[in-house]
């Protein structure tokens, strides 16, 4: 795991840098990119390696409004495995 941080590390700014100040990805509605990142992207603050890296990230308030979206709702993690979904923090 900590042989992959300094690549995430790489990999979050770049994500950074293309959202920018936007909403999303390609502007001020949700993309094939958003769409496409989402699965990847909100496990990583799951991990305490994660979490350090998406500290302060832009990234965690974009998470914040992808996960309001019902299809992202619909298939987390936990459901498309048939697990139970963790607890609200």
């Amino acid at each position: 795991m900590a042989a992959a941080v300094p690549q995430a590390k790489v990999c979050v700014a770049a994500l950074e840098d293309i959202l920018g100040h936007q909403a999303y990805f390609a502007g001020d509605a949700v993309s094939l990119a958003d769409l496409m990142a989402v699965a990847h992207l909100d496990l990583l603050p799951k991990s305490p390696e994660g979490a350090d890296l998406m500290a302060g990230s832009p990234l965690l308030g974009w998470l914040e409004r992808m996960a309001e979206r019902p299809s992202v709702q619909k298939t987390t993690m936990a459901k498309m495995m048939n697990l139970p979904e963790p607890a609200a923090a």
